[in-house]
């Protein structure tokens, strides 16, 4: 054994703030060391068909082949005797001894009829279901666009008339993220009323021609539960002739205006007639042209540098000022004080992905994302903390943002900031977290652990009061397909911490989400060349996604360090740590480009330097939970093709999501046994997406599976405190405590 990697019980210390864990912890861990009763499901992958059945039998004995024959050949009446009896003769509920532990293979899989749950993707206006209150799915649910896409309008009426309706809004000057009030008055003397199926039309530019280019549309029903959503949760009046929108959407035109129309149905032979009845003042939003949204930051894989990313309506040379923050403490500020970096700009249209919906441009669909803007700042010091400004650069000046931004650096790679590592501090941390999702419900006071604004809370009360290195966003980010508005929802929640500390992003199913059938795929930005992407025929539709992003708006919103294929696949150090983040929605066969990569990327790693390794993937490599819409055949295609990779270069920590639940497994899991000098592997799909709960179950609870929660939502902290010795947390979302509770934790401890 190394010297380096000997524990010295000194080295803990005791407990004395949230991020520390206590001696005690460090003792039942030495103490329970011996193996983990756990368990696991499949679900990603990479490999040739007949590899796959081949390893998967050798591995699983020929168990896990012959139950899914079962399954889809025996009667019905019959697979329930035979489930029965495998559930008795593999699925003990007994605690196996530690031989037993070791000695176990894959249980088999006895899946359960259920549906996975994907978030609901809200309009711009985040408008309510007049039957239940519920958000109205931009998709999905959305009848009333699809109705307006088929109707006719007279816009020969306007403002006032209709009997004298009259909408009026309270603002005639909107920035992004203001509030906004309408309101309605009828004409008591004529008795003319405003309808339920009446509708409000946003309209942007202001003097839109043509009725159906519009944003976003309600009727008044929708109106009323919307407001009564909002009302019910903030103390407002509940009227039934006001809309009051708590945050008006990033928008990038220079105007909007409201318009009522009147609903009547068979009129000139038309199933849906509408007449205009009324519309507001224009709304101009020109002072929010030059502001930056999203403002996101990121690393390139050097110390002395950061990339700061953001977004806006107006075009210009992008450009950051920066300065030590314990520089800035004089009111005034110099010039001289600052240093200037400037950077590019990239956009992209629907034309640039592969398959609708992302390519369609009607309502609801893809939105202008404005002009995308990356600088890279240098020279910078490590440990150390910088302010920041972004802003466009014009002929007459530059256009700084309003608000200063902050951040803090790392520790170069093998580099321990304090000497004394009793001191009870980590040498770093970072957050881990997946399956977020936008939050449409904000506003509301359940909405903190319903949706991703709890997790976003959390994120940034522990960023605000810990010291974190970064943030690991592992996949499944906005869920837009192709809903282009979400993106930008997306990137204005994580701004409050995305802005302060690195946030690397993994691309997973539903940003790399191909057609199969139709489009062009040769579009796609990683250079896959297939039609279709990556659809294995073993994969059974599990990479058969229908959103056709094809990985355009994430690969030009975020960016990675370029060691490897952009997001897609990337490396960075930090501190101790080396962190690998592959894609498990590309091929990762032997000899694919990502399986090269790969390789060569972990046998890179100077374990003296950075004794941690990493790997993240959207996708996990092994997990205990199944439900209908997660089948075990990923998985085993993904340990089939790099579990042998993971083991050969002693990967200590494998982090994914995919599923909506928290999974950790035991220590050294290599080939479905414990302790065999595999990683350990931890799944975080709980960021915001509607967790998983009884729709699913989970397979032999006692073999590999260390703790599982399919109930909680919350963000996972490593924090590496040596060369030996890291500890993980599961902080779930908690509203009695602002940085959440402690649902799970545990030392990983390096003896290799």
């Amino acid at each position: 054994m190394d010297p380096e990697y000997i524990i010295n019980r000194d080295d803990i210390g005791t407990a004395s703030s949230p991020n520390t864990p206590l001696l005690d912890d460090f003792n039942e861990v030495l103490n329970i060391r011996g193996g983990g009763e756990q368990t696991i499901t499949d679900e990603n992958s990479s490999t040739n068909e007949d590899e796959v059945d081949e390893t998967r039998a050798t591995r699983c004995g020929g168990r896990c082949r012959s139950i899914p024959t079962l399954v889809w050949i025996v009667v019905p009446i019959a697979l329930i005797f035979i489930a029965q009896f495998l559930a008795a003769a593999f699925m003990p509920h007994t605690v196996k001894t530690n031989t037993e532990k070791n000695n176990s293979t894959i249980p088999p899989v006895l899946e359960e009829k259920a549906l996975h749950s994907h978030p609901i993707r809200p309009t711009l206006l985040s408008i309510r279901d007049f039957m239940n209150g519920d958000l109205v799915d931009v998709h999905t649910k959305n009848y009333l666009y699809n109705q307006l896409k088929y109707a006719t309008f007279d816009e020969s009426s306007g403002k006032g008339e209709k009997g004298g309706v009259l909408l009026q809004s309270d603002k005639n000057n909107l920035r992004f993220g203001d509030s906004l009030t309408l309101k309605w008055d009828e004409n008591s003397y004529t008795g003319e009323v405003v309808e339920d199926d009446d509708i409000i039309v946003l309209y942007c530019p202001s003097n839109e021609v043509n009725p159906k280019k519009f944003k976003d549309a309600a009727t008044v029903a929708h109106v009323k539960a919307t407001h009564r959503a909002l009302s019910s949760s903030q103390g407002h009046h509940n009227a039934d002739k006001v809309w009051h929108i708590p945050s008006f959407p990033i928008i990038r035109e220079e105007s909007c205006e409201f318009r009522m129309y009147s609903h009547s149905k068979k009129s000139g032979g038309q199933d849906h007639h509408y007449t205009l009845a009324a519309k507001t003042d224009p709304i101009s939003l020109t002072s929010s042209s030059k502001d930056p949204t999203g403002v996101h930051i990121s690393l390139t894989g050097k110390v002395s540098e950061m990339v700061i990313q953001f977004a806006t309506v107006d075009s210009g040379k992008p450009i950051v000022k920066y300065a030590k923050k314990n520089d800035l403490n004089k009111i005034a500020k110099t010039d001289a004080e600052w240093t200037n970096a400037k950077g590019d700009s990239t956009t992209y249209a629907a034309s640039d992905m592969c398959q609708p919906p992302a390519t369609l441009t009607d309502p609801g669909h893809f939105t202008d994302p404005g002009h995308l803007h990356t600088v890279k700042l240098t020279d910078l010091q490590p440990r150390t903390e910088y302010e920041y400004r972004v802003g466009l650069s014009f002929g007459q000046g530059i256009k700084w943002s309003d608000k200063s931004f902050d951040f803090r650096t790392s520790s170069p790679p093998g580099v321990v900031p304090h000497n004394n590592s009793s001191q009870n501090a980590p040498v770093m941390t970072f957050l881990a977290v997946a399956d977020l999702g936008v939050d449409g419900s904000k506003f509301r006071k359940d909405a903190g652990a319903a949706n991703p604004n709890g997790v976003t809370k959390l994120i940034t009360s522990i960023v605000n009061n810990q010291t974190i290195d970064s943030v690991h966003l592992i996949g499944d980010l906005a869920y837009a397909h192709g809903s282009g508005h979400l993106w930008d929802a997306f990137q204005e929640m994580i701004q409050p911490y995305a802005s302060r500390v690195p946030t690397m992003v993994t691309v997973g199913n539903h940003e790399y989400d191909h057609n199969k059938t139709v489009g062009d795929g040769v579009k796609d930005p990683s250079g896959v060349t297939n039609p279709a992407g990556f659809h294995p025929n073993w994969g059974d539709g599990e990479f058969n996604s229908t959103g056709g992003e094809c990985g355009m708006p994430v690969s030009k919103r975020f960016t990675a360090p370029g060691n490897g294929n952009g997001v897609f696949w990337y490396s960075f150090d930090q501190s101790l740590v080396h962190t690998t983040v592959i894609s498990g929605e590309h091929n990762l066969t032997k000899g694919s480009p990502q399986h090269n990569w790969l390789k060569k990327d972990l046998a890179s790693v100077n374990r003296t330097i950075t004794p941690w390794l990493v790997v993240e993937t959207h996708r996990p490599i092994y997990n205990s939970e199944t439900h209908e819409m997660h089948k075990p055949v990923v998985q085993i295609g993904l340990q089939n093709s790099i579990e042998d990779l993971l083991n050969e270069y002693q990967v200590d920590l494998v982090i994914g999501g995919h599923y909506h639940s928290y999974f950790r497994s035991c220590d050294g899991l290599y080939e479905y046994k414990c302790d065999s000098g595999g990683p350990t592997y931890i799944t975080v799909g709980t960021g915001g997406a509607p967790l998983d709960g009884n729709m699913s179950q989970v397979i032999d609870p006692h073999h590999y599976t260390m703790t599982f929660d399919k109930s909680k939502w919350g963000v996972g902290r490593a924090s590496v405190y040596n060369s030996s010795m890291l500890y993980w947390e599961f902080v779930a979302v908690d509203h009695n405590k602002t940085l959440g509770s402690i649902i799970d934790k545990t030392w990983i401890i390096r003896y290799r």
